[in-house]
């Protein structure tokens, strides 16, 4: 993505030629390395290729759209597609800097967000012209990353566990499998259907989100390519002192780390905050190379990075959200159950709520990640047992204990959604997924009790993705048959505006700028997913969270 960016500043001409370079260079690579006989395994893992086909069959037919006759559903997920569609067709019509396709106060505005994911599904776009939608192309884009994650787990067993490659394809397969399991939170949910008589489109909403895997990749694959380039970017690091040319490590790390933060800044932001604390470990060990490298990386993916930023800076001047002015802010992780309890109490106060956010930390945490909650307890007794860790268990520690100490206690504050809280804590997740493969085989040693409380809590992880994975395809179709939709008609009314704005499409040209009644819960989501125009107002907030001067929402709506 960083490449990209760079090379699309010059034309995406320039981009299709590097990426018809690159092919040329994995093919003559590739055919190097068959003609040195590079060791095979004795067996296709079929199963991996199994595991890989249910992806890509889970993750599209969730998310593209389902017609019943005369009636069409999209997935709950259009909250977010809705505005990165309109990006990655603005990418394709203006360049890899574009204006934000959101807000148009008479003017082009630039672009506030980080969108270099969005860079690649807009190639896809452009490739596909008429026949590939910007849509379309965003759902490629959230498979891909899946792909990417199944594929990073071996990679982190086989050099962050202490049994290398020692039964990886079993041991993989584990860590694969454990990607389908969240946290206890099918129990608040059922809980708040049982008494409070309120159904959620999704699961993790019952809290401040410990989002699991399976609606990472749904709802916002950009966060999820951020973890895995800044994974990636630390095992390129990890595995220097094994290779003999350590400068290309060192680049190929800063051009991960860069691609990350034009992915999602908050997720580079929660790892740059591991990165600096694990640089000043090796400091005090005197491990001098290791702390070269590392701030070598950091160095050049900041210079690969300061255009991007810049850009930020430069154009966020009165664009905040209505959640704060700030971008980050100091706070305790809520915990919603008790916020609203308090909130009814008289006695309440900011920081009565802090305090007791704070105090019930491992009860959130406990909900919200389950299974993986007590394996990271028992991981961390045990290695306070042992006394002395390896390398790779303390980096992982560190990892862990630096993530989540970063989002329990720092919060985004630009929109109302906390993302750093929500897509940082994912490094946490990929870690407790390691020390889950790694603590099974000490499974027959525990307690009856103890096995059972596991298994208990893994079944309710699987049960709660598997339900977590059906609402969110068929929430729309309950929505439209029982509940909400007084005239039932929102299937027919979904359908209607697809075709309307497709017929719009064919009509009109690419530079035009369309208008919807920005008043209304739904107009926002149709013409996100389907009318690929600039808008000049995405709704009452005109959409200037995204660039452009708020100052001038409040004149154009009034004009509209």
């Amino acid at each position: 993505p960083a490449l990209s960016y760079w090379v699309g500043m010059l034309s995406v001409w320039a981009i299709w030629a590097v990426t018809a370079a690159s092919a040329v260079a994995v093919v003559i690579l590739l055919v190097r390395e068959l003609r040195g006989g590079i060791p095979r395994p004795a067996r296709l893992p079929v199963v991996f290729l199994l595991v890989v086909a249910a992806w890509v069959l889970v993750a599209i037919g969730s998310l593209i759209d389902l017609q019943m006759r005369d009636r069409l559903y999209f997935s709950p997920t259009v909250h977010d597609y809705s505005v990165r569609a309109p990006i990655t067709a603005a990418i394709s019509r203006t360049g890899v800097r574009p204006a934000n396709p959101l807000f148009f106060p008479g003017a082009p505005v630039p672009l506030r967000y980080h969108y270099f994911w969005y860079i690649l599904c807009s190639l896809v776009d452009q490739l596909g012209g008429k026949t590939v939608s910007p849509r379309q192309a965003l759902i490629a884009g959230a498979v891909w990353p899946g792909i990417a994650l199944i594929a990073l787990i071996p990679l982190y067993l086989r050099f962050f566990d202490s049994k290398g490659s020692e039964a990886i394809h079993r041991r993989s397969l584990i860590g694969i499998g454990l990607l389908a399991v969240t946290g206890l939170d099918l129990i608040p949910t059922f809980l708040i259907e049982k008494f409070g008589h309120l159904i959620l489109p999704d699961m993790d909403a019952w809290n401040e989100v410990v989002a699991s895997w399976l609606p990472s990749l749904l709802w916002a694959p950009h966060h999820v390519v951020a973890v895995i380039a800044c994974l990636t970017g630390f095992l390129l690091l990890w595995c220097i002192e094994h290779v003999p040319n350590a400068r290309s490590h060192v680049v190929l790390a800063a051009c991960a780390f860069a691609s990350a933060a034009g992915c999602s800044i908050y997720v580079t932001l929660a790892f740059a905050a591991f990165l600096a604390v694990w640089t000043a470990m090796m400091l005090a060990r005197r491990c001098h190379r290791d702390c070269v490298a590392l701030l070598s990386a950091g160095g050049l993916a900041g210079i690969l990075s300061l255009p991007y930023l810049l850009s930020l800076v430069s154009h966020g001047a009165g664009a905040a959200g209505s959640a704060g002015e700030t971008f980050l802010t100091f706070s305790v992780r809520k915990f919603n159950p008790a916020e609203i309890l308090l909130k009814g109490n008289t006695l309440h106060s900011d920081w009565l709520i802090q305090l007791v956010n704070a105090v019930l930390l491992p009860l959130n945490y406990f909900l919200e990640l389950g299974f993986f909650f007590a394996i990271g307890w028992l991981t961390l007794k045990r290695y306070r047992k042992s006394g002395k860790l390896t390398p790779q268990q303390r980096a992982l520690s560190t990892m862990l204990i630096t993530i989540i100490v970063i989002c329990t206690f720092v919060r985004s504050s630009v929109i109302e959604n906390n993302d750093l809280g929500w897509r940082g804590f994912l490094f946490a997740q990929f870690v407790l997924i390691l020390w889950s493969v790694d603590f099974w085989p000490a499974w027959p040693k525990l307690g009856f009790g103890v096995r059972i409380t596991l298994r208990a809590m893994l079944v309710l992880g699987v049960y709660g993705t598997a339900y977590q994975g059906i609402m969110l395809r068929i929430y729309p179709i309950l929505q439209d048959q029982w509940w909400e939709i007084p005239d039932r008609l929102g299937g027919r009314r979904t359908l209607a505006m697809r075709r309307g704005y497709a017929r719009l499409e064919s009509i009109l040209p690419e530079a035009a700028v369309i208008q919807f009644n920005p008043r209304g819960v739904t107009n926002a989501f149709f013409c996100g997913l389907y009318a690929n125009r600039q808008v000049a107002a995405f709704g009452e907030g005109c959409g200037s969270v995204f660039g452009g001067p708020r100052q001038d929402c409040a004149r154009l709506l009034s004009r509209i």
